[in-house]
């Protein structure tokens, strides 16, 4: 017994360890440098993505010309339209990224408690937010103590209750199978209890670049990289090339945060028991549909 407990925390140790090693590599990977902000307006994240130019035909024989005057033009995809600055279309990201999107969002709403349908998110406890603002003035602080193998809890891991009550095994969330292990649980409650955050909740009523936001992203994000490199998301097909794109997973979720979760978080403030009734709506035409 006392084998596999010390082999269970060497493991979580060798997490932690690997995940301040990669850090390191990297010049201040967490930071806001390549994440523009304009107060107020929500993120902006730079990244390019090279798309193949397809090879023009050449213009100096008969037969090219007469191909181009009788070929039909090829109609070009219509581009979304951005409506919120930190909205993601379509055009922002690679193809082969939606797989890693999607175990990015299940990875949210599992930190968030929001697997039940018609979940809603819950807003951080005051106390809890006093007590993190007098730990922390600036985010390059909790990126020291996040990305710190060997840091002190600031609080007992008992008193984090999020996935308080989970196990390891698979299990089905939506079309979905994940693979939640209890080292990927340990690491999870081990860098909540780091930063003094006893439940992940984003604070939705305020700007996605409040120092709290921006805690709760950088070690949602940290996590889900760290958990979905030893398998937590496999089954979801996520695409490991991604998890090193920073400005690509930033995007990805003040999309599903700040815009989507946030519009449905102020719908249900405003008039409650929205949330439900659109489940039900949804539910309804689904069964339409078949």
């Amino acid at each position: 017994m006392q084998n596999a407990m010390l082999e269970h925390d060497e493991l979580i140790a060798q997490l932690l360890q690997e995940a301040e090693a990669e850090e390191k590599a990297k010049e201040n990977p967490w930071g806001r440098n390549n994440h523009k902000t304009d107060k107020g307006k929500g993120h902006h994240i730079s990244f390019e993505y090279q798309v193949r130019n397809t090879p023009k035909a050449s213009s100096g024989t008969r037969k090219s010309q007469q191909t181009r005057s009788t070929q039909c033009p090829q109609a070009r995809p219509a581009l979304s339209v951005r409506h919120n600055p930190i909205q993601m279309l379509m055009q922002d990201a690679p193809p082969d990224f939606k797989y890693t999107k999607e175990a990015l969002y299940v990875h949210i709403k599992l930190l968030w408690g929001m697997i039940p349908p018609g979940a809603m998110q819950t807003a951080p406890d005051k106390q809890l937010l006093k007590e993190f603002y007098q730990r922390f003035s600036n985010v390059k602080e909790v990126q020291s103590v996040a990305q710190n193998s060997r840091g002190v809890k600031l609080i007992n891991k008992a008193q984090v209750q999020t996935l308080r009550n989970a196990h390891s095994r698979k299990r089905k969330i939506s079309k979905n199978i994940i693979n939640m292990r209890d080292f990927h649980i340990t690491y999870i409650h081990a860098m909540l209890a780091k930063l003094e955050i006893c439940i992940w909740e984003t604070y939705l009523e305020k700007a996605p670049d409040s120092l709290y936001n921006e805690a709760c992203q950088v070690v949602a994000l940290m996590m889900f990289s760290q958990i979905a490199c030893s398998g937590a998301y496999q089954y979801m097909r996520a695409n490991l090339t991604y998890f090193g794109d920073l400005g690509l997973l930033c995007t990805a979720y003040d999309h599903f945060v700040h815009y989507i979760l946030a519009k449905r978080y102020k719908k249900e403030s405003q008039d409650q028991g929205w949330n439900e009734r659109e489940v039900e709506r949804k539910v309804v035409q689904r069964e339409r549909q078949r």
